[in-house]
């Protein structure tokens, strides 16, 4: 569901900047290594090449890079990866891989609180309560020049 949604989403920005979507930009897996060799092979049939990926895992995306790498590209020259969730190996890879940072510890933190509250009688959970966490773009050597 937000797969789908998401990118309605995407298509959406795109129109209104008066930008084309290419179906075959857009590639969606389960984020297991078992799957990069197709994703390498996807990026490498492209007829219009791309020139950056979102990857929605910083360990799937450190796959990525060490596969293109043995296939020649240069990160980033050729190709630009930013990953999600700034996880410890987004630091080790060479380069250093582009991240978003998103609290997800926090996030536990806070829902776990409000449970007990909740159980405890301290607040009453509705299904319309939000709770908005900070996520920032953490900029590394994988998208800079």
């Amino acid at each position: 569901m937000y797969t789908r949604r998401g990118y309605r989403d995407l298509k959406i920005l795109l129109e209104k900047h008066r930008l084309d979507f290419d179906k075959t930009h857009f590639l969606e897996t389960d984020l297991n290594p078992d799957d990069v060799e197709s994703v390498t092979r996807h990026i490498a049939n492209i007829k219009n090449p791309i020139d950056g990926l979102f990857v929605a895992s910083d360990n799937f995306a450190a796959h990525i890079m060490k596969a293109l790498k043995k296939e020649n590209y240069k990160i980033p020259q050729d190709i630009k990866i930013v990953g999600f969730n700034n996880d410890p190996i987004s630091e080790l890879i060479t380069p250093t891989l582009t991240t978003i940072n998103y609290p997800g510890y926090e996030m536990g933190v806070l829902a776990g609180q409000s449970v007990i509250s909740h159980l405890n009688g301290g607040i009453n959970l509705q299904p319309t309560n939000a709770i908005t966490l900070r996520h920032n773009l953490i900029k590394r050597e994988s998208t800079l020049k």
